[in-house]
């Protein structure tokens, strides 16, 4: 409920914001009252149609995300970047998730950066440890797909890049 306040204040003191958040209450009106003090927005997209998502994510999550980047396409000045976790319930996917957001973007007058990451025991919840993906499954993905180029910053993080963060 304050985070409209807390962008206020960050840009008050001259602080770059990035407002993370699974989307379910960005708004139009929450956009046009707060949205001139966001410099970025991240939003998490695990997959490339309702039936993948909704594997690791709430029923709807899919189609909401695809609402509030079309909702974004009017706030220009605010940067996306989309997270994507990788698990065993979307690692074939991830071509078909890029290949999405390669049809997105010239769409969106926003800039976009994409994180893809892989999900791994130290990043798991106590009850989905069965969505961790290996070191070789991950690095396999990232080479598969680093051949392609994209309208849009990808960064891969694997797990040797997230561990120093728990």
């Amino acid at each position: 409920p304050d985070a409209g306040i807390l962008l206020r204040l960050a840009r008050q003191e001259r602080l770059e914001s990035e407002l993370a958040t699974p989307g379910g209450k960005l708004t139009p009106g929450f956009l046009r009252a707060y949205g001139r003090w966001i410099d970025r927005l991240a939003l998490p997209l695990d997959g490339p149609n309702e039936a993948v998502s909704c594997r690791t994510k709430s029923p709807g999550h899919f189609d909401a995300t695809l609402r509030n980047l079309r909702l974004l396409a009017e706030f220009p000045a605010i940067d996306l970047k989309i997270n994507t976790a990788v698990t065993t319930h979307n690692l074939e996917a991830v071509p078909e998730l890029l290949s999405l957001l390669d049809g997105i973007v010239p769409t969106l007058p926003n800039r976009l950066a994409l994180d893809i990451y892989q999900r791994h025991p130290r990043t798991v919840s106590a009850g989905t440890p069965e969505w961790a993906v290996s070191d070789e499954a991950f690095d396999a993905l990232r080479a598969l797909n680093q051949r392609e180029s994209h309208p849009y910053k990808v960064t891969w993080i694997d797990r040797r890049a997230t561990s120093g963060l728990y």
